[in-house]
């Protein structure tokens, strides 16, 4: 009983833990590795991509590709 208490519990923590935790990668020259950061509400997302952090040069929203363009409006409507 004791056993199965301790294991319910760590689920839950986990579980705190997965909904509440997010990261993103940067993308320097040398310097590249994972952030982690709390997100401000639970999600079921963990990697987020941070469009803002990285030395290449920045394209105008019509010069972007579906995908990027994707990412840009997903994240303007969840900030």
């Amino acid at each position: 009983m004791k056993k199965s208490a301790i294991l319910l519990g760590m689920a839950l923590a986990l579980t705190a833990l997965w909904l509440n935790l997010g990261f993103y990668e940067t993308y320097f020259a040398e310097d590249n590795r994972a952030v982690f950061f709390i997100k401000k509400y639970p999600t079921l997302q963990v990697r987020f991509e941070n469009i803002f952090l990285s030395d290449q040069d920045d394209k105008p929203l019509e010069r972007l590709s579906d995908e990027e363009r994707s990412v840009v409006i997903d994240t303007a409507n969840t900030g």
